[in-house]
């Protein structure tokens, strides 16, 4: 059993559960097992999970997935410094193009 922000945890028969606090009674929440399908690859998978949405992607396609994003936000960074960098150039280029020279 662990504490985490106000969130009691603990693992009883292969099954964890959640004691969440709201005002002065408690929730508890237990895992089940769910059956799902991978959109990307078709596999099934079935995992313990709490209750809510259903996973999408299985682990593996989940992970390919997050390698991916990350390479186009790195990219879209990228290229919006790239743009930044020349849109300062071009200014101090009319900044410097309009002060009078100075011998």
């Amino acid at each position: 059993m662990s504490w985490l922000g106000g969130v009691v945890t603990s693992k009883t028969q292969g099954q964890a559960q959640k004691t969440i606090p709201h005002g002065t009674a408690c929730r508890t929440l237990t895992t089940r097992a769910v059956t799902y399908t991978c959109v990307r690859c078709g596999q099934d998978e079935t995992t313990a999970r709490y209750p809510g949405p259903t996973p999408r992607y299985c682990s593996d396609c989940k992970t390919r997935r997050n390698a991916k994003d990350a390479d186009a936000d790195r990219r879209a960074a990228r290229e919006r410094m790239r743009r930044l960098r020349q849109r300062r150039k071009l200014e101090d280029e009319e900044r410097d193009a309009r002060l009078p020279a100075v011998f």
